[in-house]
């Protein structure tokens, strides 16, 4: 069911939790439709798996891949996995500016440059700035160093979130929007033989999100968008658990998959596989605040030139702000 709330009561206090009330304060303006911007999001990752061979290499899904974004149109996209391959394929879209973490300061000897998360941003130049944009790691003795096995997960890729502050050209209207993607289950065992399963690496994550938006949002009148690959679903059971790693997301903050006014019940993981159709494969997500979700689609129903452009179908989400 749809909830809005008035533009008077938006924002008395963006850092606010469902534990304060019943929803986040969400702002819809007063001003008819047609002087609302609209805007779409997407997530998507968009695979670069070592080992790959065949039609799931990238250089044999990119031009696909570039005809899914001129066909769907995203405003603003959040890829994860998009390693420099995919990077400069991106930066070559004359609509688009891209933002991604290509360098750091070395500040942990044990993380090399390729080490780093493959997240990148871009948006269309014709409607945003740039204000500002950083990253964070999943790093609780530092944010702003990263680290393997972040929050002690059995995965040992770096992990993180960049992110970048938008002023929409047309009205000023700001937004922060958060690319991220959180550790998986890798095949690694405790000393009983189990599966681990990264449940509380990935809540804690969740966690530093939410505390990153404070810090960087603050107060500010400002729509705020989270896009990733989670690895896990709110449809999971308990062996996975994603309702309880995702929990400090969904008390502060919408998913748009389950308040979308229209959502097409797609699936978005996919892993090469036309017959795979799980609820707990929705591990890629879209969550807002300050905006009214409308259409949540999964980029799945289309011939691009190649039976699959990822082993994740792109996510899409139409904002009024």
């Amino acid at each position: 069911m749809k909830k809005t709330f008035i533009i008077a009561v938006a924002f008395l206090a963006v850092m606010c939790s469902k534990a304060e009330t019943e929803k986040p304060q969400t702002e819809i303006s007063t001003l008819p439709d047609g002087g609302r911007t609209v805007i779409k999001v997407m997530s998507s990752n968009v695979r670069n798996g070592e080992g790959d061979t065949g039609d799931s290499l990238w250089c044999n899904r990119r031009n696909a891949y570039i005809a899914m974004l001129s066909d769907t149109q995203p405003d603003i996209v959040g890829m994860q996995e998009a390693k420099a391959e995919t990077a400069a394929d991106m930066a070559l879209l004359p609509e688009y500016e891209v933002f991604r973490v290509a360098e750091y300061d070395g500040s942990n000897p044990t993380v090399l440059q390729d080490h780093l998360p493959p997240n990148l941003i871009m948006f269309r130049k014709s409607r945003f700035e740039k204000l500002d944009a950083g990253v964070f790691y999943y790093n609780e003795e530092d944010p702003g160093k990263p680290v393997h096995y972040p929050f002690g997960a059995s995965g040992w890729q770096v992990r993180g979130c960049i992110w970048t502050k938008l002023k929409v050209k047309a009205n000023g209207q700001i937004i922060y929007f958060f690319d991220t993607h959180f550790t998986h289950d890798p095949e690694v065992t405790d000393a009983e033989g189990n599966k681990i399963f990264n449940i509380e690496p990935r809540r804690k994550a969740s966690q530093m999100i939410v505390s990153q938006i404070e810090k960087l949002v603050g107060e500010q009148k400002a729509s705020v968008f989270v896009v990733g690959d989670l690895n896990c679903s709110l449809y999971d059971g308990s062996t996975r658990n994603g309702a309880y790693s995702l929990e400090p997301l969904t008390e502060y903050m919408w998913s748009a998959r389950d308040e979308a006014a229209y959502y097409d019940g797609g699936v978005s993981f996919n892993g090469f596989d036309l017959t795979y159709n799980k609820k707990i494969g929705n591990i890629d997500h879209i969550f807002y605040r300050g905006a009214e979700s409308m259409d949540f689609i999964t980029v799945n129903g289309h011939d691009y030139g190649k039976t699959f452009i990822s082993d994740h179908y792109p996510v899409t989400c139409t904002f009024k702000l």
